[in-house]
């Protein structure tokens, strides 16, 4: 009997340190969300800065850009009237100046696609998110099959177009590692207060 009470004994203790250890790897998880979401931030704030300062310089370009139309509209108007009139063609100046504006409009359709394809182009945040913490501890804590339960609500309300309500499965998962984690955070103290206190004994024995 004694026997058997000291193997379960041991057995459970490992099981808690094995427990133990896969907590302390959800905090890590825990860690990696948490920054992932910082730099989620810092990029979308980023990302917007960056498109501002785009549109801005893309304005002043439009503005620049319309008032040479309205300029070479001007020069070719006269052309015309010069030519109606028996008078030469544009002069090279013209022609060099029209070839310019082209290349300005040209320049700047380039960077009215490339706002586009910024703004369409998304940079995602890594593949983890909270609900990986929760099933962690969850595994961690021996609420395996809760989680599962869980998960087969949120499979059924993605399924069907029916509006499936899982809150009662999350307050039982929830229940049952607020529970396992009280369970174990007692047994881990028993376990130190036993550990010191044969420990004084044995330092007591030694003294007499």
């Amino acid at each position: 009997m004694l026997k058997a009470m000291f193997i379960f004994e041991a057995f459970e203790s490992f099981s808690d340190n094995q427990r133990v250890i896969r907590l302390r790897e959800c905090q890590e998880i825990q860690k990696q969300v948490i920054q992932c979401q910082r730099e989620e931030e810092q990029r979308k704030q980023h990302e917007a800065e960056r498109l501002k300062k785009l549109h801005e310089e893309q304005k002043v370009k439009s503005d620049t850009s319309n008032r040479s139309r309205l300029r070479f509209a001007s020069i070719w108007k006269k052309s015309a009237n010069k030519k109606n009139d028996g008078e030469s063609q544009p002069t090279q100046s013209d022609s060099s100046t029209l070839q310019s504006e082209t290349h300005e409009t040209k320049h700047e359709n380039v960077d009215n696609n490339r706002v586009t394809s910024t703004q369409s182009s998304s940079l995602s945040c890594s593949n983890i998110s909270q609900d990986d913490v929760w099933a962690c501890r969850a595994l961690a804590l021996q609420c395996g099959n809760e989680l599962i339960s869980l998960n087969d609500c949120f499979k059924r309300r993605h399924e069907t177009d029916e509006k499936i309500s899982c809150s009662n499965e999350q307050d039982i998962l929830g229940m049952c590692v607020s529970k396992n984690a009280s369970a174990l955070e007692s047994r881990l103290k028993e376990r130190q207060y036993a550990a010191r206190k044969k420990k004084a004994t044995l330092s007591d024995e030694k003294i007499q």
